[in-house]
This record gives C-alpha cells, sequence and structure tokens, in this order.
C-alpha cells in the first residue's frame, strides 16, 4: 500500500513537472493582448493592450522603448503608450459542499472571513470587479449551482457570504466538475479572452470523485482549458493533512495559479497574500499611434511582430479613407485681372500695378477624417509657381502668383492647378480659370516713347514760346478767315472743316456729324446727346487721353483709353476698341481689339462692365432736312465681332 502511494506520488510530481514545461514551451516570451481599439480620430488610432508573461503574470513594467506597434506589417510612428494600475478582474468563486466536507470542523466563521476579505481587504473594486459564486453539491443529485449571479456590487458578495450555511451534500460531488463549468462561464463573460484579468478562487476540503489517477488527468485538461481563456486558478485547500492534493497543485500550477493549504488559524493572513498577488494583476497599457496607411479595408494591429503571433491577440479595426478635395477660392473663376501701367516722372519704361497676386485654396475631407498635408504646390498654366507654408490642422493655402512677366497688351486666359498630398499619401488637385487683362502702356504727349536727356532740358523754354507764338499766329488768321466769311454773300461752312476744329458745338446744331446718347453710365449723365463734331472721337475713363472720359475721379471698368470712333474716307463711322481691360460690345457681342467695327445707325456700345461702373451709349446719325444722313454707313464689314460666353468677366 506504502509503494503504491509512493509510486502515485512520483507519477504526479512528473505531470506536474511536464505541465510546467510545456507552459514555458508555449509561453517563451509575453504574449500581448490587443483590445478596444478605437479609430474614430482616424488617423490617429487608440487602444488597450496587456501584457501578460508566463503563467499568466502580466508585465506592468514596460515603457514606449520596449513596444513596437505594427500596422498592418508596417510599422507605426508617434506611438505613446500610457501604463495603467486599474484593470478590471473577473472572479468567479467555486465551494465544493461534499459528502466529506469539514467546513463545520474548519470554521463556517472561517470560510465567510476567507471569502468577505475580498471586499474588506479592499482587493475587490466595486463598480469595476465583477464576482459569480458558484457551488457544487449533491443533495438530489450531483451538479453545480449558481448560488450568487454575475455582480459588480461588493456588498452583494459580502451579504451572501454572511448568510451562506456551507452545508455539507448527502452524496459525494466532483469537485473538478464545478471548476470546468466555472472555466466555462469565464468564456461567456470575457469575449475578448486576455483582454482582462480573470481568475477562479476554488475552495475544497478534497477531491471526492473521480479517483486520485483519473482526477490527475482531468486536472491537468481544465488547467490547459483555463490557459486557452488565459484565466488562472487559485485552489484553497481546507483538509488538515492535504489529503489528495496531488491534482490541485496540477490544478493550480498547470493553470499559473497558487495553491494553498488554509490553516484555520491563519486563514486572514493566507488568502490575503493570494488576493495581494491577483490585485497586482490589474496593470495594462493604453497606446496611441498616428497611421500612415492610405489603403481601404481592415487594419490589424500587431505588438513588436510585424507578423500575426501564435499567442495573444491582435487588434483590427477598418477605415475607408479619401483623398481630399481642393477648392480654389481666390481669385474668383472665370474673373479678369487687370494690369495697367503709367510713366513715372522722366522715364518712357512703364510700371504697371498688381504685379503679385495671391491665390487661396481650401482643403476638406470626404471622408470626415481631417489630416496633415506634406505638399501643397500651385501651378499656373502647368508650371510650378509656389509651395505654400504648411501648418499642422490647417485647412486654407495662400499661394503666391508673380504676374510681372505677362506685359503683353490683351486679354490672357490662365489656368490655376492647386495639386496637395496629405500624410497618408493621397492626392488631389483643384483647377480655376482666370483671365489677365494688360492695358497698353501709355504713350507721352505725340505718341513717341522717348526719354529726354538732362542737357536737352535746355532747350524746353524755347520750345514753349515757339509753340504759343504759332498758337497765337493760329487764332489771329482764324478769326481772320471768321470775319471775311461773314462779310460774304455765302454764310455757310463747310460741315467737315467745322468738325476737324471742334469736339461739340450744341449751340450751332448744323455742324454735328453723329451723336452718342448716354443710356447708363454715370448719373449726372443718363439721357445726355452727346454731339460728335470731329472726324475721330477717343472715349475712355482718363481725361488727359480722352475726347470724352466717364468715372474720372472713380474705379471703373472702363479703361484710361477705351475706344474711338472715326468718320472714315468712305464717309462710314467706324467703332476701334484700343485694347481696353474690359472689352467693348457693339449690339451685345464683344468687339476684338484694334479691329474697326462699321457702325449703323441706333446701334447700342457697352463700355466695359455694366456691373463694374461701365457705360452704355446708343450711336445716332444726324438727319438732314431730306431726311437721310450724308454718313450712313454700311455694317456688310462686321466679320470682327467675337462672341463671349459670359458678357459678365469683368474682375479687378
Amino acid at each position: 500500500m506504502i509503494y503504491k502511494r509512493i509510486h502515485a506520488g512520483l507519477l504526479v510530481a512528473l505531470l506536474i513537472a511536464i505541465i510546467t514545461a510545456a507552459g514555458v514551451a508555449a509561453q517563451t516570451g509575453t504574449s500581448f493582448f490587443v483590445t478596444n481599439v478605437d479609430a474614430s480620430g482616424f488617423p490617429d488610432v487608440q487602444f488597450n493592450m496587456r501584457a501578460v508573461q508566463i503563467g499568466n503574470k502580466v508585465d506592468g513594467s514596460l515603457n514606449a522603448n520596449d513596444i513596437t506597434v505594427y500596422e498592418n506589417g508596417q510599422e507605426a510612428q508617434n506611438v505613446q503608450v500610457t501604463p495603467n494600475e486599474d484593470g478590471a478582474i473577473t472572479y468567479i468563486i467555486v465551494i465544493d459542499q461534499g459528502r466529506a466536507t469539514n467546513f463545520n470542523s474548519f470554521g463556517i466563521t472561517n470560510m465567510k472571513q476567507a471569502i468577505s476579505t475580498l471586499v474588506n481587504g479592499g482587493y475587490f473594486k466595486d463598480g469595476v470587479d465583477s464576482v459569480t459564486v458558484m457551488t457544487r453539491q449533491n443533495i438530489d443529485s450531483d451538479q453545480t449551482v449558481t448560488v450568487l449571479p454575475t455582480t459588480q456590487s461588493s456588498s452583494a458578495l459580502t451579504t451572501w457570504a454572511g448568510s451562506f450555511g456551507f452545508d455539507r451534500s448527502r452524496g459525494s460531488t466532483k469537485g473538478l466538475s464545478a471548476v470546468d463549468d466555472a472555466v466555462s462561464a469565464l468564456g461567456d463573460q470575457i469575449v475578448e479572452p486576455g483582454s482582462q484579468t480573470a481568475v477562479i478562487l476554488f475552495f475544497t476540503r478534497y477531491i471526492e470523485e473521480p479517483s486520485r489517477t483519473v482526477a490527475a488527468a482531468t486536472a491537468t485538461n481544465i488547467a490547459n482549458k483555463a490557459n486557452q481563456q488565459v484565466a488562472s486558478i487559485y485552489v484553497f485547500q481546507t483538509d488538515p493533512s492535504q489529503y489528495q492534493r496531488d491534482s490541485l497543485q496540477l490544478l493550480a500550477a498547470g493553470s499559473g495559479g497558487i495553491y494553498t493549504p488554509l490553516n484555520r488559524n491563519s486563514v486572514l493572513s493566507q488568502v490575503s497574500s493570494v488576493y495581494q498577488i491577483i490585485d497586482s494583476q490589474r496593470a495594462y497599457y493604453s497606446v496611441s499611434f498616428r497611421s500612415a496607411l492610405g489603403d481601404s479595408g481592415q487594419r490589424e494591429i500587431t505588438i513588436n511582430s510585424a507578423t500575426r503571433p501564435s499567442g495573444g491577440s491582435v487588434g483590427t479595426y477598418q477605415v475607408s479613407p479619401a483623398p481630399p478635395t481642393v477648392q480654389i477660392t481666390d481669385p474668383t473663376a472665370n474673373s479678369t485681372i487687370r494690369r495697367e501701367a503709367s510713366l513715372q516722372g522722366d522715364s518712357a519704361t512703364p510700371v504697371y500695378d498688381t504685379n503679385r497676386r495671391q491665390v487661396t485654396a481650401t482643403v476638406s475631407w470626404p471622408d470626415g477624417f481631417p489630416r496633415n498635408l506634406t505638399s501643397a504646390q500651385l501651378f499656373v498654366n502647368g508650371a510650378l509657381e509656389d509651395s505654400a507654408d504648411l501648418t499642422s490642422g490647417s485647412s486654407s493655402l495662400n499661394f503666391n502668383w508673380d504676374l510681372s512677366s505677362m506685359t503683353d497688351a490683351g486679354i490672357t486666359p490662365v489656368t490655376l492647378r492647386v495639386s496637395v498630398t496629405d500624410e497618408l499619401g493621397l492626392s488631389a488637385e483643384g483647377d480655376s480659370s482666370v483671365d489677365v487683362a494688360v492695358a497698353p502702356p501709355p504713350t507721352p504727349e505725340g505718341g513717341i516713347l522717348t526719354s529726354v536727356p538732362t542737357a536737352a532740358k535746355i532747350g524746353i523754354p524755347l520750345l514753349c514760346f515757339l509753340g504759343l507764338l504759332v498758337l497765337v499766329i493760329a487764332v489771329a488768321a482764324f478769326f481772320l478767315i471768321r470775319g471775311r466769311s461773314k462779310g460774304s454773300a455765302d454764310d455757310s461752312a463747310e460741315p467737315e472743316d467745322q468738325a476737324m476744329r471742334t469736339m461739340f458745338q450744341p449751340e450751332v446744331p448744323q455742324l454735328a456729324l453723329a451723336t452718342l446718347t448716354v443710356l447708363e453710365g454715370p448719373s449726372g449723365m443718363i439721357g445726355e446727346r452727346l454731339k460728335i463734331t470731329t472726324l475721330k472721337v477717343s472715349i475712355g475713363r482718363d481725361p488727359s487721353q480722352s475726347d470724352v472720359s466717364f468715372y474720372s475721379d472713380a474705379e471703373s471698368s472702363v479703361s484710361r483709353l477705351h475706344c474711338t470712333i472715326e468718320l472714315n474716307d468712305d464717309n462710314a463711322f467706324r467703332l476701334t476698341d484700343k485694347s481696353s481691360s474690359a472689352g467693348t460690345r457693339l449690339n451685345g457681342r464683344r468687339i476684338q481689339a484694334e479691329s474697326p467695327v462699321v457702325l449703323a445707325d441706333a446701334d447700342e456700345i457697352v463700355l466695359g462692365d455694366l456691373a463694374q461702373r461701365g457705360v452704355k451709349l446708343q450711336f445716332n446719325f444726324i438727319q438732314t432736312d431730306e431726311g437721310a444722313s450724308p454718313y450712313s454707313g454700311t455694317a456688310d464689314d462686321r466679320t470682327h465681332l467675337i462672341d463671349t460666353p459670359d458678357p459678365d468677366d469683368w474682375g479687378n
């Protein structure tokens, strides 16, 4: 008999050694459990992580240098690791109420104290931890009974412990079956094994059924099952002689728990030391990183391994990032940017305004995940013009556009493009079209751009004197001829001669060649009829360059020298646009610059943009006594008219 007991003991010891070695082989390091992945603030991603060492012992001493985060096999950047000590613990208390139980002799008070110390010692976190109490009893049949359903209330546990009788059963019990049922219950309570600490507290006198040899194998299987749930079993044996303790030791050692034989005189200190060890397993880590992947679909997070490890658990989340959208907001699409020049001092080189123009674009995120830009560039007609200065989180981009090289008179279409790339490598472009209108540079008096040498300025007073002398002679000759004409029998003067000498002669209506009626324009001039009495009339905004000026003291879409109306040798009036910024329209259609167009009676002429202080005029011939105008030209050469899709294309 003694030989058999020694042989059985050696067998159990061997089993314990095998289980321990198997545990070491299965867990050759630390297993990481990634849970609670939150990608709502993508590309910022957060998750919880537990590091579990051999024997289901939590490692709470790691820092950012010990942890490398991989996302779909690519190492993540900007990883932040924060340790926490407030993780939840799930407890299941199992009490074996066998026929041979001696809880009465061990002390019912000791049993109540062993359980209530979990609360009274401050180890159970009310509202955080959860506890379930199950018993194995054989009254009518051998079965596992839940006597306290799962609760997070510490008072519920102490109330139950204070009222429970811990009675023995009528028949033998299979205490290990109750532990097996508890392991299954943990699988139902913890959806992701390893996401939190899971513990089974098993109180028994000894295993009544099955036999010692069978019990050892059963305990080994239950311990392996607990390992799969990342749960540890802590065994408290109340038998003074620790009868058949072998299977209980296998149960604890194989699951990373502790076997503790209780002494009725030191129950408080014994259970407290075990509860303290369990309480130290609360450690976990809050980890965050910033994703750099632009792929759509499911992402997989692993720790310290670019591939899925054999132990622990990986974290997953799903996201579908979309490229950003770009819109150029300034200048406004299809607007016109005007460049005008002036002569400064004695220089004959024109100096242009609007040499630089700011281009503004906005970036938005249709997927709802704002992120940083890594590049933003402005292209003008396909050529790189400028790169924006980028700031974190900015959705507005500013570029500098240099227009100083655009000096050719006329309107030049320009295509603007803003191209951006975000931190995920996703790119987008936004296009816009504008016109750049360059007015012809002004010329000095006489139409010749010259630079007067300093030495030549000495003769300027002499030239002025000679000019004044010529003017006096011309005036004297004019009055002499006029006096003679008044004394002759024929009082009439040739209309052409008078037209070459004066612009408006309202007191002598018979000398007018045609009229321009102001339909829209300055409020004081609307309805006024302007009589054309010269062979050529210049119209614009600058009185120094125009015979007729509008808005000379205000911002207007009428150019300094906008157009001319000229009576040619074929007795036809021709309208010519002088490369104005906002253009000239005849009867609603824009005419080409520097291409004369024949005018007909009642034609409507629009200078510039009426919405930007433009002017609308009506051209009419002067009717003779016979009713027909001697200058009624034809419109057979209006092939110079061009069509503009948007008449309101004026811009600053």
